[in-house]
């Protein structure tokens, strides 16, 4: 199956690229929370995210269910823009309240990942019964989506080697941009069984063209193109030389 837009492989390359910008971002929160938060609240804010996510991973499946893998994607990844609004407030004000506020997105940001995963996983599945190879698929999103560790380490050299240890509100407003970048991508996406109507009204269309093609052959042409039964059943006549010896020994 070659590689169009609305394709199996196109469909998971865009997946690929959604989570590449979110992760991107994420990455940075993940990986230097106690740099950007301080080590206290860095701590609480990474309990809250897996503590969330555990326990949303339950109720994921029936969510994605219920609204759609299309939906639940983009919901998913909107959670990941809840803690970085949070921490935008937090900079802006750095009050013990708003601190709190930011464990709060930090809980928002588990859920999210639990339903942006799940919905991952299960169009992985849906495009690869459309496609025929989970592998190839496979190995396309994790390709692209491991770029977001690379470009995640160059965000935060860059940042690091021109600021202090902390947070700041620019950084965060660069971070939100990915995420909602990467949230208004999931309406580019083309559901599963949107998919399989298009690759049947490909295979209806070619299946068409042959035969109108057929129709404009003639009989011979029709049968050099499509060879049957009766073009190589047919016995193979004698030579002349052969015919001609057969008669001459049946004049004896």
């Amino acid at each position: 199956m070659g590689f169009t837009f609305r394709s199996p492989k196109g469909q998971v390359t865009l997946m690929g690229l959604i989570f590449l910008l979110n992760f991107t971002a994420f990455m940075v929160i993940q990986a230097y929370a106690s740099n950007l938060y301080g080590e206290v609240m860095g701590a609480n804010v990474n309990t809250a995210i897996y503590a969330s996510f555990t326990l949303s991973c339950f109720v994921s499946p029936t969510v994605t269910n219920k609204l759609g893998t299309k939906l639940t994607m983009g919901l998913g990844i909107l959670g990941y823009g809840a803690l970085v609004v949070a921490s935008v407030a937090y900079f802006l004000h750095e009050t013990a309240a708003l601190g709190g506020v930011v464990v709060a997105g930090g809980a928002v940001l588990g859920l999210g990942a639990a339903l942006l995963w799940t919905a991952q996983g299960r169009l992985i599945l849906q495009y690869s019964a459309l496609h025929g190879s989970s592998g190839e698929l496979l190995a396309i999103f994790w390709g692209i989506f491991n770029v977001s560790a690379i470009l995640g380490g160059i965000m935060t050299f860059a940042y690091f080697s021109q600021s202090e240890d902390s947070g700041n509100v620019a950084l965060y407003v660069v971070f939100l941009a990915f995420i909602l970048s990467s949230a208004a991508l999931c309406a580019a996406i083309v559901t599963p069984a949107a998919l399989a109507r298009d690759l049947d009204a490909r295979a209806a269309e070619g299946d068409a063209n042959r035969d109108v093609e057929n129709e404009g052959m003639g009989p011979r042409d029709a049968l050099l193109e499509n060879p049957g039964p009766a073009g190589t059943a047919a016995p193979a006549p004698a030579p002349a030389s052969e015919s001609a010896g057969d008669s001459l020994q049946g004049g004896d």
